[in-house]
């Protein structure tokens, strides 16, 4: 906004400039490739450097990490209901995974791990179906060592909390798993055959899950 306090309108200027370096790329690829212990403390520095008191503008300036934003990454969307607040179990038991697997497997989470909250949807497909949801966003850059187990440690142990995977997102979700959690199915596999007839929209991946055969 145009009316903010002239102290107020820039983060510190340090932080701005590493992170407007094109080689901070580069660098974080790297460590996610190699040293990626090293690149979460990393991270932990310039988030609390982000953290400069006053701080306030438009929400692309304040959320903006300059070169990071654009390091190829992947991404797995795990969504669970939030009643009984049973999504507060939930963060707990994955923050336990990854402590875990820190531990035994020397896997790091190599970017934050953000946390949204949804309204129920009428969708029977849809993540959110009929309950009210929270939804962890985990994003790993690209080439993070052991990162793809990581991400199948997070939903093979989020089962419990019946965790939605993203359907276009990493995921190992199977037909059996759809059934138990997705109970209007059979109602959806229905009209999802009537208009795929011809088996247009047809791949591995609606293979793997029983979509089509």
């Amino acid at each position: 906004p145009d009316d903010l306090p002239e102290d107020k309108e820039r983060r510190h200027l340090l932080t701005e400039l590493e992170a407007s370096l094109p080689i901070t790329g580069v660098i974080l690829r790297f460590l996610a490739r190699h040293i990626p212990s090293l690149m979460v403390r990393r991270f932990d520095s310039v988030l609390d450097d982000m953290q400069d008191d006053g701080y306030a503008s438009v929400s692309y300036r304040v959320f903006n990490i300059g070169e990071a934003n654009h390091l190829p990454a992947v991404s797995m969307e795990l969504c669970v209901g939030i009643e009984g607040d049973r999504h507060l179990a939930a963060v707990d038991r994955m923050l336990a995974i990854a402590a875990e697997q820190r531990k035994r497997h020397r896997r790091y989470h190599t970017s934050p791990i953000a946390l949204r909250f949804t309204a129920p949807s009428g969708a029977y497909a849809s993540m959110m179906h009929e309950r009210a949801s929270m939804i962890m966003e985990l994003i790993l850059v690209t080439g993070t060592r052991g990162g793809v187990e990581l991400l199948a440690a997070y939903e093979e142990g989020l089962r419990e909390f019946d965790a939605r995977a993203h359907w276009g997102q990493l995921n190992w979700v199977t037909e059996e798993r759809i059934r138990s959690s997705y109970k209007r199915w059979d109602e959806w596999l229905t009209v999802e055959r009537e208009f795929n007839a011809s088996g247009v929209f047809d791949s591995q991946f609606t293979r793997r899950v029983g979509i089509s055969s």
